[in-house]
């Protein structure tokens, strides 16, 4: 029995290294991308919704109507170009972050790789929630994790 745990703990350790080495000296991307063009995007954003909130309130169609063509309109906007904002702003992080602040996640891939992944895989809503849950429970502690969306 004792050299069962024995062989367990041995090997937990030698995982625990090799992947303390790959954190150490992966390559953490860099992507270009500056705080103007976030900016833009952003901006763009509130445009677009303002000017969705204008052309339905000039319509001359009823109050049920319009209610729904600005939920639908709200959704289409939020699930596809607030996804796309999310991910430049995390990019923007990668760019400017110091590299020994995003070295300390102990998760691979890096929480910023796993929040564009995320946001590229699953609906907006989803997305923030695993991208919320891996931030605050899996990427505590001091072991090194391998966590894939």
């Amino acid at each position: 029995m004792k050299n069962k745990l024995y062989i367990e703990q041995k090997r937990f350790i030698e995982e625990q290294n090799e992947l303390r080495r790959f954190q150490e000296y992966r390559i953490l991307p860099k992507p270009k991308t500056t705080y103007c063009h976030t900016a833009i995007y952003i901006s763009f954003l509130f445009a677009v919704i303002f000017g969705t909130y204008i052309i339905i309130s000039e319509i001359q169609i009823s109050l049920t109507l319009k209610i729904l063509c600005a939920v639908a309109g709200v959704f289409v906007i939020v699930e596809s170009f607030l996804r796309f904002v999310l991910i430049k702003l995390i990019e923007c992080y990668q760019h400017y972050a110091k590299e020994e602040t995003r070295r300390r996640c102990m998760c691979i891939p890096s929480c910023s790789e796993y929040a564009i992944m995320c946001l590229k895989k699953y609906l907006l809503i989803k997305a923030i929630y695993k991208i919320t849950v891996r931030l605050f429970h899996t990427c505590k502690g001091d072991t090194f994790k391998v966590d894939y969306p």
